[in-house]
């Protein structure tokens, strides 16, 4: 079985000028053997949350996950993905995108603590 592990963040989300830059990560294995392990830092600045979609949608773009189960800490982006939770206006085109990555590809995702995301990807 393939599992993923991704994560996305920003610095400066909650400041006054806003977000400076943001970056995402994630691991893949497939039966406990560790496959990719990725840090990159994302095209411009953007929110916390639109970083964990473009984390996300860098993940499923690169990786051939059919039949995976992906975990991640966003409550957000899992309950949009997952349960259909209302998403507002700057996250639409993320939440799309990947929506779209997803379809017809049996791929779960899943909510984790934030714990694991720190003891696996550092951050």
């Amino acid at each position: 079985m393939i599992k993923a592990w991704v994560d996305g963040g920003c610095e400066g989300n909650n400041s006054k000028v806003g977000p400076r830059f943001s970056y995402g990560s994630y691991v893949v294995e497939r039966d406990g053997t560790m496959l990719t392990v990725e840090t990159f830092e994302l095209p411009g600045a953007h929110t916390n949350n639109q970083a964990e979609y473009l984390a996300l949608i860098k993940l499923l773009e690169d990786e051939n996950l059919q039949g995976a189960q992906v975990y991640m800490d966003s409550q957000i982006v899992v309950g949009h993905l997952t349960q259909a939770w209302k998403v507002c206006r700057n996250l639409r085109q993320f939440k799309q995108r990947a929506a779209g990555l997803l379809r017809n590809r049996h791929i779960t995702i899943c909510k984790v603590d934030r714990k694991v995301m720190v003891a696996l990807l550092g951050h």
